[in-house]
């Protein structure tokens, strides 16, 4: 059921919506769509970099800073500093985990080792058999999954640019992103017991406090929202003459 929903592209939309909102709203920039496009860029970037280090090791070659400083000397996407960076991020929580080639690589190690045990009698051939269904169920899962893992990276991230920009810390903006995307690695007992019965029920409820609390504490921005969402929302409200004009429409958005 999940990944039925997840892997719906009116989700990831919708999600992408909810995240751009509520980063704007988190980082006090409603201008926040800029930092999704850097996002995007160096998290691609970045997996990009990693493959090639990691098929440099495997040919060989001994990865050392000095190594990967050089290495990043040539490459124009991604700097050495913003490499070490992103990769120390992928090791906290809230930053949504590690990169597609660490995760790969980790599950070609989870094969062979199944392939050795089964090779030296560790394991028995039921034993291997079952295991290796429930891997490649989790690989489909996974691929299903992708792009909504990819939309919910890309707004973590977003988020971390745009409030480095303004000067907070990596413990501030961790707290932040966590407050705002949530911290699914943090659940309660009770969470793991609902979702058996109502899968979504931990964002559900996370996102539906975040609101509330964005309410009490800052009601003119569901205002300004109000008043930019309306035109874009309510077309009843114009004639097909006004609907050609497309400079009308974007005057009474930008107007709110």
């Amino acid at each position: 059921y999940k990944i039925g929903t997840l892997v719906n592209p009116g989700t990831w939309t919708r999600n992408l919506v909810d995240s751009l909102i509520k980063n704007a709203e988190a980082t006090g920039n409603v201008n926040i769509l800029p930092y999704y496009f850097k996002a995007s860029k160096k998290l691609n970037a970045f997996d990009h970099h990693a493959a090639q280090i990691t098929k440099a090791r495997d040919s060989g070659l001994i990865i050392d800073e000095l190594w990967l400083q050089q290495y990043f000397k040539n490459a124009k996407d991604l700097s050495y500093e913003e490499y070490s960076e992103l990769k120390q991020l992928m090791g906290i929580d809230v930053f949504g985990g590690e990169s597609k080639t660490f995760t790969k690589l980790e599950k070609e190690h989870q094969a062979e080792l199944l392939r050795t045990w089964r090779a030296d009698g560790s394991i028995d051939a039921r034993t291997y058999n079952k295991y290796n269904a429930e891997a490649v169920l989790r690989n489909i899962a996974s691929k299903a999954l992708a792009p909504m893992s990819w939309t919910e990276n890309v707004a973590r991230y977003a988020m971390y640019y745009s409030l480095k920009d303004q000067g907070f810390g990596i413990n501030k903006i961790a707290k932040k992103i966590a407050d705002t995307h949530f911290d699914y690695a943090n659940k309660s007992a009770f969470e793991h017991s609902v979702e058996g019965l109502i899968p979504f029920y931990t964002f559900q409820r996370r996102n539906l406090n975040y609101w509330i609390e964005v309410a009490e504490n800052n009601p003119a921005f569901l205002v300004q929202l109000s008043n930019i969402m309306g035109p874009l929302m309510d077309m009843d409200q114009y004639s097909p003459e006004e609907l050609s004009n497309s400079d009308f429409i974007q005057y009474h958005i930008l107007a709110g």
